[in-house]
């Protein structure tokens, strides 16, 4: 995974996206990630990010459907993300939410991109409640990383991401993003509803 991305991804990626990172970055390992999901690959800015600061130890949670059939949407996940296919309820979702807390507490960071699907307008999403319920139960460290102008460059097309034609995945030019991150938001989350969390976390995110 590491390798992958360490030499393959991420250089790739630097030749069409290049970024205006903050001068100071700091995350904690073991903490939730959140980030926006403006367009085509934005999720390896996060990880050119978490290798900046030398900590590739990252998992990802992403839809469950992602994974069936299997292809190269879920081979990507996986190799690139440490992607684990997230359910909406019952087992399956404790399983999944007890392996996130299991590798928080081995030093991983857990990416999360709150408003779910790419952003397919100008204008973004509002956040799932499901970061709040996430957040409540598993009770890290939030962090929020904002990327900023990347829909201008390699923007998502109007339609689910498995029925992308080739031409469409490419990106619409070259060009300089901006990262901001937020300071760790760590509060006692078991005293706060799902919905409040997931509230407060849009309502930094949007100060950021």
């Amino acid at each position: 995974h590491s390798l992958l991305v360490k030499y393959v991804a991420i250089p790739i990626h630097t030749l069409i996206i290049s970024i205006d990172f903050p001068r100071k970055m700091e995350i904690e390992p073991g903490s939730i990630v959140i980030f926006n999901h403006p367009g085509i690959l934005d999720a390896v800015c996060i990880l050119r990010v978490m290798n900046r600061i030398k900590n590739l130890k990252v998992i990802t949670n992403s839809w469950y459907q992602f994974w069936f059939p299997k292809g190269i949407i879920s081979w990507l996940l996986e190799v690139l993300f440490g992607g684990i296919p997230l359910y909406d309820s019952g087992q399956k979702l404790n399983t999944v939410l007890q392996m996130d807390s299991d590798m928080l507490d081995r030093g991983y960071n857990l990416l999360f991109a709150p408003q779910g699907a790419l952003q397919r307008h100008d204008q973004e999403d509002p956040f799932k409640p499901g970061i709040g319920m996430l957040v409540k139960l598993i009770d890290k460290p939030v962090y929020i990383i904002k990327i900023g102008g990347y829909r201008d460059l390699w923007p998502s097309p109007d339609k689910d991401l498995d029925q992308f034609s080739f031409s469409e995945f490419l990106p619409k030019k070259r060009g300089e993003v901006k990262v901001k991150i937020s300071k760790k938001i760590k509060l006692d989350w078991s005293s706060l509803g799902a919905m409040q969390i997931t509230n407060l976390l849009e309502e930094n995110y949007k100060n950021l």
